[in-house]
């Protein structure tokens, strides 16, 4: 894992399970980008801060998904990298 961007440029990685590429994550426009530098499939968790699920998916190397939410502030979650964002 090489790097994770972020609205509050905040990430953290778990050892044990490290992503191989880059993961860029970043909002705009009331949506949440994930875009994939990976070299391999993994999948992503976006959660609001109540805990709720809003989107479960997996993302593939070389794809980016965007997911239109509320504004606030969302808990981005892949492998073991774990991202925080606000969404204006």
């Amino acid at each position: 894992f090489n790097s994770v961007e972020t609205g509050l440029d905040e990430e953290q990685t778990e050892p044990g399970e490290e992503l191989k590429g880059q993961l860029h994550i970043f909002a705009r426009r009331g949506r949440i980008y994930v875009k994939s530098g990976l070299l391999e499939a993994t999948e992503v968790r976006i959660v609001n801060t109540a805990g709720t699920v809003v989107r479960v998916f997996t993302i593939h190397p070389g794809q980016t998904i965007e997911t239109q939410t509320e504004p606030g502030i969302y808990i981005v979650k892949a492998g073991r990298t774990t991202a925080k964002l606000i969404v204006k």
